[in-house]
């Protein structure tokens, strides 16, 4: 495990091309599992991250991957060594490698493969069983210092278990997933769909949507509560989904249609609102303690921040559907099942709150928020 450590850390930190400055900032990137800042294709480094990913990915790196899925039992073994893999997964494919990708398209093809995707099954089966467990095991304490306060019991500093911490690996299966769709790669968005030459073949898209639905109630506390295990469950899951169907890949796009993606992104638009980053204190409260006043800003803006992104996510889902559409099948269902009302009021929302974007969110988040509800419009009536 502390290999794949390793592995993953060289990917961020190259003494030969990197300042100490920069290796500081890489470093704090590898420990928040944000991607190597020279993964963006707008970094003077970017070529080099690139070259270091082929290298890695040529020398066997990939083949290591698939080799850790297929001999671990998720439902035994446990997670971590399969976590560790999937983060090293995550960097090695970021961007979508072509190269990196090939090799892994080339390996899942293969009848042997099977272990491998009974694996991603099983992390991803195992997940929900775990929420539901989780919730239950959540509304079991509560009611525990329920009982405690009504005795008289003192329960201050006692803190609540945190929801998503049954969802770490799922997060990062999801991740992968998502780096194996990246730059519209057919082969990979297919087997992600349909195993052919396997005895047993998974749906993942399917699977997919049955996690982000029973994420779905959740949602809304987690952002209250600062839960981003939870909420960056949801964003990676909707992200995935739209990178598996973008090239166009017509299956793809029919089957997420038929799962009920739809609906629920009617349900996460209907609930999830910015809030008014200026609007729950009391005036004569706000030179009393400056520094809470910006405290609480601060986690505000946090909460707004992941509002848009997960919102953004969704819409970019809902777009993603009509990308080079062949038959009316799609855009019919749309009009018929998507609640427009809803799409309506969030983005005229996002216009409205442009004029008074400090006391919202950042002005390029809503834009382009509003901007991709436009275009669905747009698609759909030209």
């Amino acid at each position: 495990m502390r290999s794949l450590q390793v592995v993953r850390a060289v990917l961020y930190l190259r003494p030969d091309h990197a300042s100490p400055a920069q290796l500081a900032a890489e470093f704090e990137r590898y420990l928040a599992k944000e991607p190597p800042l020279a993964a963006s294709g707008k970094s003077e480094d970017h070529s080099a991250f690139v070259g270091l990913q082929t290298r890695i990915a040529k020398i066997g790196g990939v083949q290591l991957l698939v080799s850790i899925f297929e001999s671990v039992d998720v439902q035994h073994d446990g997670d971590e060594l399969i976590r560790t893999a999937l983060e090293l997964a995550v960097t090695l494919f970021e961007g979508g490698n072509l190269t990196a990708q090939g090799i892994l398209a080339e390996s899942l093809s293969q009848p042997s493969s099977q272990n491998f995707f009974v694996q991603v099954h099983h992390v991803l089966h195992n997940s929900i069983i775990s929420m539901r467990a989780q919730k239950r095991k959540i509304k079991q304490f509560e009611l525990e210092l329920a009982a405690r306060e009504a005795a008289g019991i003192p329960t201050e500093g006692i803190k609540l278990p945190v929801f998503g911490a049954s969802l770490v690996c799922m997060t990062e299966v999801i991740k992968t997933m998502r780096r194996m769709c990246m730059g519209q790669h057919k082969a990979l968005q297919d087997i992600i769909r349909v195993q052919k030459l396997n005895k047993v073949s998974y749906n993942f898209l399917e699977e997919v949507v049955a996690v982000l639905m029973a994420l779905e109630p959740e949602l809304l506390h987690a952002i209250e509560d600062h839960d981003s295990e939870v909420v960056e469950a949801g964003i990676r899951g909707f992200l995935m989904l739209a990178d598996a169907m973008r090239g166009p890949n017509h299956e793809n796009q029919a089957s997420i249609a038929h799962t009920g993606l739809i609906d629920l992104g009617d349900r996460i638009f209907g609930k999830i609102h910015f809030e008014d980053l200026n609007g729950k204190t009391k005036a004569r409260n706000r030179h009393r303690n400056r520094h809470g006043e910006d405290r609480r800003k601060e986690k505000a803006i946090w909460r707004n921040r992941v509002r848009s992104r997960l919102k953004s996510a969704v819409a970019s889902c809902l777009l993603t559907f009509l990308e080079g559409v062949e038959s009316d099948d799609i855009p019919n269902m749309m009009l018929t099942t998507v609640q427009w009302t809803l799409i309506g009021a969030q983005m005229a929302c996002c216009h409205r709150d442009l004029a008074r974007a400090a006391e919202v969110l950042d002005y390029p988040m809503l834009f382009e928020e509003g901007m991709t509800y436009y275009f669905i419009l747009r698609t759909l009536y030209p």
